[in-house]
């Protein structure tokens, strides 16, 4: 990558990053995210397979292309795109049934979109670590097209907030905070979501939909474990996917989420940069 051209960003001469272990359709692949002083993806390497195959090759170019993309000069912060790029990457592949390993770009999607999760609920790392991809167990023609819970980060699964004294917010501080609540529920995308949601809430067919979905993927995982999926099970689902994806009350929520998901950032960005610490990392639950 020629890391002279004045729209690519320059590149810390140390950067903390994380590797992932995840099995794919043609082998097992590595992936590294390395993370910049905001602790916002910078670069993803992908290695899949002998070094000098194709695949190796074809592994590596789609990293290079990644960290392109995360390291081109924009006022979009890194996590936004590293969102949309996972979501462009996802239910990429020919595998047929669904409990077989992903393909390449849909793996790398799940990665990404598992450590920027975890990057909500934890505080910047500083040295290199590795793990082993929790991520594999979801077949890909299973991934829900959005998450139907709030946009609050969720405490770090096995860790509990670690206590912390309080300090009463000052009459002066606390009006400032409301006066930023009302104008977020304000902002475009927060309001589209809102509005989205509402009409959500208030469609019975929608709703109808999606438990039949939930409940269809649950009865699929649960006969997988017992070996007992046939494939008018596995047409069904997707019909059912299908009709999911094509209601138009459903798809508007999805979109409006992950535009609004991806607009808070961009305001944590903003105070971070004007109070001079990680906003976000901080204001996130303490963990021990």
């Amino acid at each position: 990558m020629n890391a002279g051209s004045s729209l690519i960003d320059a590149r810390p001469h140390v950067l903390p990053s994380q590797t992932t272990r995840i099995a794919t359709a043609l082998g097992t692949a590595f992936v590294t995210i390395s993370r910049d002083s905001a602790h916002q993806p910078m670069e993803v390497f992908v290695s899949v397979g002998k070094a000098g195959s194709e695949t190796f090759a074809a592994a590596e170019a789609l990293g290079r292309l990644v960290s392109l993309a995360l390291r081109l000069d924009s006022s979009v912060p890194r996590s936004a795109r590293a969102r949309e790029i996972a979501s462009q990457l996802t239910r990429i592949g020919a595998t047929v049934n669904v409990s077989g390993p992903p393909s390449i770009a849909e793996a790398l999607s799940r990665v990404m979109l598992a450590d920027l999760e975890e990057s909500l609920q934890t505080a910047p790392k500083g040295t290199v670590a590795s793990r082993t991809a929790q991520v594999a167990e979801t077949p890909s023609s299973e991934t829900p097209i959005f998450n139907l819970e709030s946009l609050a980060p969720k405490t770090v699964q096995g860790r509990k907030p670690m206590a912390t004294p309080t300090v009463p917010l000052s009459p002066t501080l606390l009006a400032a905070a409301e006066h930023l609540a009302e104008q977020l529920a304000l902002a475009g995308p927060v309001a589209a979501y809102q509005l989205a949601k509402a009409r959500m809430n208030g469609d019975a067919h929608a709703r109808g939909l999606l438990e039949r979905l939930s409940a269809a993927q649950s009865d699929v995982r649960l006969r997988q474990s017992s070996g007992g999926v046939t494939q008018p099970d596995l047409d069904s689902l997707r019909a059912l996917q299908g009709e999911v994806q094509s209601n138009a009350v459903i798809t508007q929520y999805a979109r409006t989420q992950q535009e609004a998901l991806a607009y808070l950032p961009q305001i944590n960005q903003e105070i971070s940069e004007l109070i001079g610490v990680d906003f976000a990392s901080l204001a996130g639950p303490a963990s021990c």
